[in-house]
């Protein structure tokens, strides 16, 4: 099919043929969808066949037909040639349908266009972000001569224009989002968030949070380089003009209807800001470290190291002091379960301790000194994760307690999501990003500044 100003003429080729030829047209009519294979290769091989087996200028055909060919020959997945229906051809198989653009990775297949109704339908593949919502993509039939054309281009997805994903984004199982500061001191994301620079530059040495938000997508906070909170993601781009202490990073919790953000402002004081609105809590904080956030059902809570030394809580798990010592720069972490909050955090011992729903206890598991552990809730129970003494990736909780016997950089901590599985992201002692857990152990060959950690969620 050439683009939509010869869709009459192939419809009429396509009724005469189904007249005449009814039998050929039977023979090759594509079979049942291999929804078998969704999924279980790594999402960026549709982009690498298409280039290396079609260099620019090459004969592609039809757009669909195009993108169909490559998508089958590198993963075993036929999602059809799209009449009548080009948005089947993806739900047939059991596509995830990307909503957010920025969370496109490299691979998935954008498809302008329902029906030949549409103006200007097309198919594409997505090779790398350039910024924000322009991608390089790379397609056939693009300037009406069935040739393959590679090119940056700004990606807009709504009701008629769909992506869709038929693999595992780099680095993380499906719904598995990780944010980081690259060694260029700008924040990038890999897996389900999408692998790309988002050009927004970051303070050096601090590490953004994210979160999966309600009605798809991530959202993502951190301290910018004019030493500001920002975020972005699938509710916007927002510099909130709230100056964040040197040095500290943001948390951030999905809320229904959006997202909340806690963190040390440079007053020193714990501060919140989000769906909600923004306020000062007026609860001083130790210098250096940062503060963490989660939701259980319509509330949150935040758990924070106070300029006392001490674990303090404040919001829907109540405000006060637990009574709890923290080592001097380090910082808790909290995460909410059907039984309520759990905190895990560096004592002043040196041990891995957790408190509240996690159970008030001393793990008797030394951790590295200047760094942090992460929580999660997930199949089971509550995991933990963080740098031993041992400068080796850690867990422990439900799934048990576990050497990964993967060295991390020292002064940086882990990350760690919940879900059907745990899923970790950290920073080796390369200094590239890794995964570990869900989405497998492995080098993403990322980059990562210094005295940073990723995020996971």
């Amino acid at each position: 099919m050439l683009r939509r100003r010869n869709s009459r003429l192939r419809t009429l080729c396509l009724a005469l043929l189904t007249a005449l030829l009814c039998t050929v047209t039977l023979l090759i009519a594509p079979g049942p969808a291999d929804a078998s294979s969704v999924g279980s290769c790594d999402n960026g091989v549709i982009a690498d066949y298409a280039i290396s087996h079609y260099p620019v200028g090459s004969y592609g055909g039809q757009f669909r037909t195009f993108v169909n060919n490559v998508v089958k020959a590198s993963t075993g997945i036929d999602v059809g040639t799209g009449w009548p229906d080009y948005f089947k051809g993806f739900t047939a198989v059991g596509a995830t349908q990307i909503a957010d653009v920025n969370a496109l990775a490299k691979g998935d297949v954008v498809q302008y266009g329902q029906t030949e109704a549409y103006q200007d339908l097309h198919t594409l593949i997505i090779v790398s972000r350039v910024s924000g919502a322009t991608y390089n993509v790379i397609d056939s039939n693009e300037a009406y001569n069935e040739k393959v054309m590679r090119y940056d281009r700004t990606v807009v997805l709504n009701a008629s224009q769909r992506a869709y994903r038929l693999g595992r984004a780099l680095g993380a199982a499906p719904g598995y989002g990780v944010a980081f500061e690259a060694n260029t001191a700008s924040l990038w994301t890999a897996g389900a968030a999408g692998t790309g620079d988002h050009r927004l530059g970051m303070m050096r040495g601090t590490s953004p949070a994210v979160a999966a938000v309600g009605g798809g997508g991530y959202e993502i906070a951190f301290q910018a380089n004019t030493g500001h909170l920002w975020t972005t993601g699938a509710r916007g781009t927002r510099d909130w003009g709230l100056g964040m202490k040197a040095g500290t990073s943001p948390s951030i919790a999905a809320i229904p209807g959006g997202y909340e953000v806690a963190f040390q402002a440079n007053t020193g004081n714990v501060w919140v800001a989000g769906t909600r609105g923004v306020g000062d809590l007026r609860l001083g904080m130790m210098a250096g470290t940062s503060p963490a956030i989660a939701s259980c059902g319509g509330g949150y809570a935040v758990a924070f190291q106070a300029n006392t030394g001490h674990l303090w809580m404040a919001g829907a798990a109540g405000t006060g002091d637990r009574g709890l010592g923290i080592r001097r720069g380090t910082s808790p972490s909290i995460a909410c379960a059907s039984n309520g909050y759990g905190v895990a955090f560096q004592a002043n011992t040196g041990n891995l301790w957790t408190a509240g729903a996690a159970g008030t206890a001393d793990r008797h598991l030394g951790m590295m000194a200047g760094t942090s552990p992460g929580i999660a809730a997930g199949r089971g129970g509550f995991g933990v994760a963080f740098q031993a003494n041992t400068g080796h990736l850690w867990t422990t909780g439900a799934a048990g307690t576990r050497d990964w016997g993967l060295g991390m950089l020292r002064g940086t901590s882990p990350s760690i999501a919940g879900g059907s599985d745990y899923a970790l992201a950290f920073q080796a002692n390369t200094g590239n990003l890794w995964t570990a857990g869900a989405p497998g152990s492995r080098d993403l060959h990322l980059g990562m500044m210094a005295g940073s950690s990723p995020a996971v969620a």
